[in-house]
């Protein structure tokens, strides 16, 4: 009696994981708030937040282990004018950020969509992520792409050391977020996470100032004032701060992103138990558990 218990429940336990197991990909939508720390923003979380939409792919690998491809278009901006944190500088940037990665997803408890009993769990993140970004400044009314200014000297005969930055880079996504399973086929996440990048050039800030007079002849007239704007307030072009601070090269700048999503969980195809309910299968899994701690059967 107790061994055809025991294949009973290894039959209905083998039908009940393949019927699981089977619904393992998701598509989603997502939505949220990006920022950035750097130089213009060294510590304030959640300043400057502006919205960014994405769309994501999530192959649940198991019930505490999920994988997640994601993409997602935003942009970042900071001004020393409105955080007062090195006002006298009088910088400020904006950028659009497009970014595309993959990370691994760790449940801190079962995650099975339409049961009753793990349709909540808390999750961590890490991965990689490749983004492009383009830090502009506004002049006269017009935003200016940064980069082609070379407002640290980058590209001049004075400064060859410094080199025209990249607009593409990499950068490691982690975080923490909630999932909510709203039905077995409909799931919801919030997660906020960081993307520590390994450029220093988000907002075009990095080392010291530039002499202006060498920006105005080799890269454009107007570039000395989109590295210092404060030389507008003076009639000629004025060398006061010629290898002065203008940025921490030390650190590499961070974004973070804030995401709202709603994901559909695709159906069962494999023809295997499509009939069987949540409900079901639930009983089942509590019916092989309480048989495992009363009579101990290993299988």
């Amino acid at each position: 009696m107790v061994i055809m218990k025991k294949y009973y429940i290894v039959l209905l336990s083998l039908l009940f994981l393949t019927n699981t197991y089977a619904q393992r990909n998701e598509v989603g939508i997502s939505g949220g708030g990006m920022y950035y720390i750097g130089d213009l923003n060294p510590y304030y979380h959640f300043y400057f937040t502006r919205p960014h939409i994405g769309l994501y792919y999530r192959y649940n690998y198991k019930d505490y282990l999920s994988v997640r491809i994601f993409g997602n278009y935003g942009s970042v901006y900071a001004a020393d004018s409105v955080l007062n944190y090195y006002p006298e500088r009088n910088l400020h940037f904006k950028s659009p950020i497009l970014e595309i990665g993959v990370v691994g997803e760790i449940n801190y408890y079962k995650f099975r969509p339409g049961a009753r009993s793990h349709t909540f769990t808390p999750y961590l993140f890490l991965g990689i992520n490749w983004f492009y970004f383009n830090p502009k400044a506004k002049y006269q009314d017009e935003w200016i792409n940064l980069q082609a200014m070379g407002t640290e000297g980058q590209g001049t005969t004075l400064y060859p050391e410094r080199k025209p930055y990249s607009l593409n880079s990499f950068a490691i996504p982690m975080g923490i977020g909630i999932k909510i399973a709203l039905s077995e086929h409909f799931i919801c996440h919030l997660e906020w996470g960081m993307r520590r990048t390994f450029t220093d050039y988000l907002d075009d800030v990095s080392t010291t100032y530039p002499d202006p007079l060498i920006l105005a002849t080799q890269i454009d007239p107007i570039a000395p004032y989109l590295s210092d704007p404060n030389l507008l307030e003076y009639n000629e072009l004025r060398n006061n701060n010629i290898d002065k601070w203008r940025g921490d090269p030390s650190t590499k700048d961070w974004y973070s992103v804030i995401n709202l999503g709603f994901s559909f969980r695709f159906k069962n195809k494999s023809g295997h138990c499509e009939g069987m309910t949540p409900r079901y299968r639930d009983k089942i899994k509590d019916y092989r558990d309480n048989l495992k701690s009363k009579e101990k059967i290993r299988f």
